[in-house]
């Protein structure tokens, strides 16, 4: 299921790729990109992706951009604390 969130969440940073494409074909589209990602990632690196293109919030894509904006702190030194409010 991630493997599609990350496809969909990519397919959202590039709107230009996707304007005027209908619901359905937009389904298939994310539907493709996440069968690539199956065939060619890790889980880590699955999950790597959607950590760095996860929508957090308007023009905030990623949890490292979202640490920096909304807390002011760098995401390596979040505290568990900090890290949950991103969540």
């Amino acid at each position: 299921h991630l493997k599609y969130l990350v496809a969909r969440d990519a397919l959202a940073a590039s709107p230009s790729q996707v304007d005027g494409l209908s619901h359905l074909s937009r389904q298939f589209t994310e539907l493709g990109l996440g069968l690539l990602l199956l065939l060619h990632l890790s889980e880590p690196q699955v999950a790597t992706a959607y950590l760095s293109w996860a929508y957090m919030g308007p023009g905030v894509r990623g949890f490292a951009v979202a640490s920096d904006r909304y807390l002011k702190v760098p995401l390596e030194n979040l505290t568990p604390a900090q890290a949950a409010r991103l969540v």
